[in-house]
């Protein structure tokens, strides 16, 4: 188990689709497939009847799930984090998804 203090906070955690960079630890590619609970949050949000939601990608690191993406709203942004927050082994969400308006979200 790590301490606080080793653990790295949300704000450290390597961002970007899947969460895919280059720091030890970090769940990614093949590896990634494998992690239950990043499983789980995957079929979870492919499952949602939400298009929004279908189209967001997510990573995990130290029990730290990380959500990315755009949705139109707030309520879809929260909407998200209640889908992926009772899965176990996850200990905490950092919801990195930005809200943005639809027009925006074409880009």
């Amino acid at each position: 188990m790590h301490s606080e203090s080793s653990r790295q906070t949300p704000a450290d955690l390597p961002s970007g689709p899947h969460c895919i960079a280059a720091r030890p630890g970090l769940e990614q590619g093949k590896a990634a497939d494998k992690v239950p609970c990043l499983v789980e949050a995957r079929r979870r949000l492919r499952s949602s009847p939400y298009a929004a939601l279908r189209a967001l990608t997510c990573g995990f690191h130290e029990g730290v799930l990380v959500l990315h993406g755009r949705v139109a709203s707030y309520y879809l942004k929260q909407l998200a984090q209640a889908t992926v927050v009772r899965i176990v082994g996850v200990e905490e969400v950092s919801n990195r998804l930005e809200v943005v308006a639809e027009h925006s979200q074409a880009r």
